[in-house]
């Protein structure tokens, strides 16, 4: 879906181009006029003409100024405009002749301009009321010379064959600028979300690489951290407390150094030992167990949706594993003291996990950003940012996605989609 800033300026370059339409219209009505009465020497009913041009050149300025300002914007407001587009047009070609003014057929520019910039629900009722008029005034209008109806039967069949004409042409532009109309916006539609996940990648890469140079220059500190614990732990054999902390302090550094040689290691590393292959529930329960490892004291339970069938095989990719953590770990960060792992895999051809937990809840700025960008200021409650912007890059590697709520109950809810195709085949 676009944001509404990827998609602000198509919607006021859109009514820009409708206001410019319509004084070029109006600019050719006019001189048309002229040349009639200069050419034909026709009397116009100039004053209420005057009036609907000025009146339309007044909502004109101000819808442009408003459009500028970005006051107005969307299908509502271009809606709006067409209806006076007809009207107005409505209005001219009454006083000006009816169906024999051959300007008429400008009652196609609402249709064409609706079915090629808005959605089907505000075209249909453009075109429909564009043909009502052109319907309308095949009777009623006044003519700009008299007789200038009187002409025969093969003068009337002249006229109606242009309204039949004008009724299919409403109706294949309809149909079909709309398509070529909503094709073009998916388009784009497509092509800004390949330009947002494209700069994704790029900060993607940019962590990564900062990543392992952090990885590489945390290496000695640590290496000279677990040389001091070991030398305080023959130091404190007098002190059972003491010692116990200075056991866990080690592990803890243990824990670093492997989690940093893991983040050392070179793609290829990273592939070959992740080409295990593992039913769904195991590969979520050693997932589950590392995360606990972590997270001592805080509860974590698994429940398994209605699966009756047994599990399909999937590659134990550590990857995603490690993005399954990341958005484990937001939750414990959330003020979260029990968590549920949920996962449903009954569909056959995706695997649905659910995150859900006691915490805190969403922030409003966490809405917006979370999971799109590295939003990593965590405030007292929040818990989301950097952790689910690499977990939502690595899920739409394997073609997933995630969605973040909040939960009926309190707290969050995190929903995974996963295609089990690509976990089969996971690269």
């Amino acid at each position: 879906m676009l944001s509404p800033a990827t998609s602000q300026p198509f919607l006021q370059r859109r009514l820009q181009y409708l206001l410019l339409l319509r004084l070029l219209a109006l600019g050719a009505q006019l001189l048309a006029l002229v040349l009639m009465v200069w050419l034909f020497d026709l009397t116009l009913p100039w004053l209420p003409v005057t009036v609907i041009i000025g009146l339309l050149l007044g909502i004109t300025a101000v819808t442009g100024y408003q459009a500028w300002r970005s006051a107005i914007s969307g299908d509502g407001a271009v809606f709006v405009q067409l209806l006076i587009d007809i009207a107005a047009l409505s209005a001219l070609v009454y006083f000006t002749g009816g169906s024999v003014n051959p300007f008429i057929a400008l009652f196609l520019l609402p249709i064409t301009f609706a079915a090629a910039a808005l959605r089907p629900r505000f075209v249909w009722p453009i075109a429909l009321l564009a043909i009502a008029a052109y319907t309308l005034l095949m009777f009623y209008h006044r003519p700009v010379m008299p007789g200038m109806h009187d002409h025969g039967p093969g003068f009337a069949l002249h006229l109606w064959g242009m309204w039949y004409g004008f009724i299919v042409s409403a109706i294949l532009l309809v149909y079909f600028v709309g398509r070529l109309g909503r094709a073009l916006r998916d388009r784009d539609r497509r092509l800004a979300t390949a330009r947002e996940e494209a700069l994704r990648a790029d900060q993607v890469i940019a962590m990564g690489a900062l990543a392992t140079g952090t990885a590489h220059e945390l290496g000695t500190p640590l290496a000279t951290m677990a040389v001091l614990v070991r030398d305080m732990e023959d130091e404190a054999t007098d002190d059972p407390e003491m010692r116990e902390n200075l056991e866990c302090l080690r592990e803890q550094i243990d824990r670093c150094k492997q989690v940093l040689g893991r983040l050392a290691s070179d793609t290829g590393q990273v592939r070959a030992e992740s080409g295990r292959s593992l039913p769904v529930d195991d590969y979520l329960r050693e997932i589950a167990a590392d995360w606990r490892a972590l997270r001592d004291g805080i509860q974590l339970d698994l429940e398994w949706q209605d699966n009756n069938d047994p599990a399909p095989i999937i590659v134990a990719d550590r990857i995603l594993g490690q993005a399954l953590m990341n958005v484990l770990n937001n939750a414990a960060d959330a003020n979260a003291d029990h968590i549920t792992l949920r996962a449903n895999w009954t569909d056959e051809r995706a695997l649905h996990i659910g995150v859900i937990d006691n915490g805190s809840g969403l922030a409003p700025e966490a809405h917006e950003r979370a999971g799109f960008t590295p939003y990593s200021g965590k405030l007292a409650g929040e818990g989301l940012g950097l952790g689910l912007f690499l977990a939502q890059t690595t899920l739409q590697r394997f073609g997933g996605s995630l969605q973040i709520d909040d939960h009926a109950d309190g707290g969050t809810r995190v929903d995974i989609i996963l295609p089990l195709d690509s976990l089969r085949t996971a690269t």
